[in-house]
């Protein structure tokens, strides 16, 4: 019998390879999150929450109302988060790509604005 089968479906298993990179204060000793970074290194950035907020901010800055707000908040976050990638925490991308979403949000929103204000 493997040690899957055995084990309870809650417990995590800690025996995967950390990936390389730094640790956040708030995760270095979690062990969830160490076992997530462990068996994802390179899809959730969970050693850079402020890569995750701003990437899920940006998404959503696409929505009417609520995205001029988001979209402040994607361009605050993301740049914390490209800092936070440069020292090593991972979430480049995801940093990036909340950066670039929320300056197109930001711009269709006041288009969008200027457009409903002359017709």
């Amino acid at each position: 019998m493997s040690n899957v089968e055995t084990a309870a479906p809650w417990t995590v298993d800690l025996a995967a390879p950390r990936p390389s990179g730094r640790w956040t204060a708030a995760y270095r000793n979690a062990p969830i999150a160490e076992w997530i970074a462990a068996t994802t290194p390179f899809s959730v950035p969970v050693t850079n929450p402020e890569a995750l907020r701003a990437y899920y901010a940006g998404v959503f800055s696409l929505l009417p109302l609520v995205g001029p707000l988001l979209a402040g908040g994607a361009l605050t976050w993301g740049s914390l988060g490209l800092r936070a990638a440069r020292r090593g925490d991972g979430g480049g991308a995801h940093a990036g790509a909340a950066i670039v979403l929320g300056a197109l949000s930001l711009a269709a929103h006041a288009a969008a604005t200027v457009w409903l204000a002359l017709f």
